[in-house]
């Protein structure tokens, strides 16, 4: 006699359950400090970063070799 299992009976299927990764207390502390040292340090990146933008397209509109496709 021969038992064919398929589709959600299948013993991978079966096994597919849900697992709790373990972490030391060292791993959950760095993945914090780092998650805010990327956000403390793109935000005011990014804010410099329109600042210098707007400054440079407000005092170099003057300049002719410039192209802004607003022509």
């Amino acid at each position: 006699m021969l038992v064919l299992y398929t589709g959600n009976d299948t013993k991978i299927i079966m096994n597919q359950g849900t697992y709790k990764q373990k972490k030391s207390q060292n791993d959950k502390t760095v993945n914090y400090f780092l998650a805010w040292n990327v956000f403390l340090m793109l935000l005011p990146i990014g804010l410099l970063q329109a600042g210098m933008s707007y400054w440079f397209y407000s005092t170099h509109q003057k300049h002719q070799y410039i192209y802004y496709g607003d022509d």
